[in-house]
């Protein structure tokens, strides 16, 4: 009986370690065949991955970064923009209330974003607002609400897990714990925002804060076709 159930784990445990090969093979495949391409932030996050260990919010050590793939959608995790938000900020930190100019130069039909928010909202508040910004001067604004698109990233004991209600967004990433040796995992989900005109290169893309309780935080964005969440 142990032989029988050792064979069991082992094959259950190499199927599963095929199955994440082949899903991070798609998305390398995805970006060579310029289906989708990760934005580069790298030069936009307030903090990189590699100070992860030093912050004094210890959960992100626990946070995945490098080349990830959530909702089969392939994104770099190299770091963190978080903006404004009204209960970060009567706690004393006060963050910025836009991130502007952050380069894209290519055409697309979705951005793919990879996020969470500090603190609560009530569902339905837009958190922060997604501004494409085209190579022939228009502009489009994208609102991300809270609730429908992303989560309080601390995941209490008390409480239970739920991803996100919009359509357009999907629980990417759960994992790690808020508080060394406490249930309380993480959580950050995936949006995919929809380009109104795709035919129109995008140059760059602005962050700006709502205003609201949370404050939202950007890891990840990936440009490409419509779809690719599954």
């Amino acid at each position: 009986m142990v032989l029988v159930a050792l064979v069991v784990v082992t094959l259950f445990v190499c199927r599963h370690r095929i199955a994440a090969h082949l899903v991070v093979a798609d998305g390398e495949r995805a970006i060579a065949t310029h289906i989708v391409t990760p934005v580069d932030m790298t030069d936009r996050y307030m903090v990189p991955a590699y100070q992860f260990d030093t912050l004094q919010t210890k959960g992100w050590h626990s946070v995945p970064t490098g080349f990830q793939m959530y909702d089969h959608v392939p994104f770099n995790v190299d770091g963190f923009i978080c903006l404004w938000g009204g209960t970060s900020a009567k706690g004393g930190l006060t963050l910025p209330e836009s991130d502007t100019g952050i380069e894209v130069n290519q055409k697309f039909e979705t951005l793919y974003v990879y996020h969470a928010a500090f603190f609560a909202s009530p569902d339905g508040t837009p958190v922060y607002d997604i501004v494409f910004n085209y190579a022939d001067g228009s502009v489009t604004t994208n609102q991300v609400f809270y609730g429908a698109d992303l989560l309080y990233w601390n995941v209490k004991r008390s409480r239970k897990a739920r991803g996100p209600t919009g359509a357009r967004s999907k629980a990417g990433w759960q994992g790690g714990t808020f508080t060394p040796g406490r249930n309380e995992p993480l959580r950050f989900t995936v949006t995919a925002i929809d380009n109104p005109l795709p035919a129109t290169e995008v140059a760059t893309i602005d962050l700006i804060s709502c205003k609201s309780p949370s404050a939202p935080c950007v890891l990840a964005m990936t440009a490409g076709k419509p779809g690719q969440m599954k």
